[in-house]
């Protein structure tokens, strides 16, 4: 995957998923419940071929998960 690094010094995949968890705070267990791996793994594939994805469609627990692997 390649790393593309923002002004701020934080990966943006990392700022989108931040950006895409505010909306989420109410959604309980964040980070504590696992996102279906399937999606978790769609995603990473589609970030990996630098394809467009929406995060603020997908499951939060699904972006929760993302940047861990």
């Amino acid at each position: 995957m390649l790393i593309v690094v923002g002004a701020s010094g934080v990966p943006k995949i990392v700022s989108q998923c931040i950006a895409a968890l505010e909306k989420s705070l109410h959604v309980e267990g964040i980070f504590r419940l696992s996102g279906e791996q399937k999606s978790v793994e769609m995603l990473r594939r589609k970030l990996d071929l630098s394809l467009p994805v929406d995060l603020n469609k997908a499951d939060p627990h699904s972006i929760a998960g993302l940047p861990q692997l």
